[in-house]
């Protein structure tokens, strides 16, 4: 049998390759980063841009106070759902997180906007979102 020797410069390329491949555990932390957020159902004397308006304040303000992506559609490992109601006096702003793969519902809350701001929303999102276990083994 013989002996195959590799010149040093294809060991250090193979080794450079290996090592930069993605590790699947990182992969999917990271992919956990992204969240869908479906646009807002407007309900209601709702007026269609306020929901909209409302959506895009929310979007920002998640992607502003923390690292997850907020994309309009696509796959992800979570995704949220919001519906705006006005009924002539108040806006009420329900939320709620769902894992994409079950349609399971994570996390569910409800708003008086008058007594909240997107920024306030966001804070609660980010920790539901934060609090999920990362093995989340459930189906």
């Amino acid at each position: 049998m013989r002996a195959i020797l590799l010149r040093p410069q294809v060991c250090a390329l193979f080794v450079a390759t290996l090592l930069a491949l993605p590790v699947p555990c990182v992969a999917q932390a990271l992919g956990r980063l992204d969240v869908v957020m479906k646009p807002f159902e407007a309900v209601g004397e709702t007026d269609p841009e306020f929901a909209k308006s409302l959506w895009q304040q929310l979007a920002q303000a998640i992607e502003r106070k923390s690292d997850f992506r907020i994309a309009s559609g696509g796959s992800s490992y979570y995704y949220l759902k919001g519906e705006v109601l006005t009924d002539g006096k108040r806006h009420l702003v329900t939320l709620r997180l769902f894992k994409a793969k079950t349609d399971r519902t994570l996390w569910l809350e409800n708003y008086d906007y008058r007594r909240t701001t997107a920024d306030g929303m966001a804070t609660d999102v980010i920790a539901a979102l934060s609090s999920v276990p990362g093995s989340d083994t459930w189906n």
